[in-house]
């Protein structure tokens, strides 16, 4: 009969250890891989923040911009409805300076209307 060989008991425990270990990973260079990940993300951040900021300022100056345009557009509009008001009173102030003494009364508190709109249009 033939014998067949048994391993001799180094070959056995090497078998049933398996693959020989992975040579561990250096600390140091794991520690920079982390590092360099972490200001990856530091600078995403941070250029995000910028964008953000920068569009949050250019927002605010339209807001502005806007809020102003309408003030200053919405006065003249009212100005210029109110001129026509001012152009009648100034026309029956005209037509009642010929009338007699019942209507002077009504004719100063015409005029007294015409000098306050006449102050509003001015100031505004």
């Amino acid at each position: 009969m033939s014998e067949t060989p048994t391993p001799a008991p180094d070959d056995q425990t090497a078998a049933a250890a398996g693959p020989p270990p992975e040579t561990p990973i250096d600390p140091l260079a794991e520690l920079q891989q982390q590092l360099q990940a972490a200001q990856a993300k530091a600078d995403e951040n941070r250029d995000l923040y910028l964008r953000t900021a920068a569009e949050l300022e250019n927002v605010r100056k339209r807001a502005e911009r806007d809020t102003a345009a309408a003030r200053k557009y919405g006065v003249e509009r009212l100005a210029a409805d109110l001129l026509g008001v001012r152009d009648s009173l100034e026309l029956g102030l005209a037509a009642a300076a010929d009338e007699n003494a019942e209507i002077k009364a009504v004719v100063e508190g015409l005029e007294l209307t015409l000098k306050l709109l006449t102050d509003v249009l001015e100031r505004y």
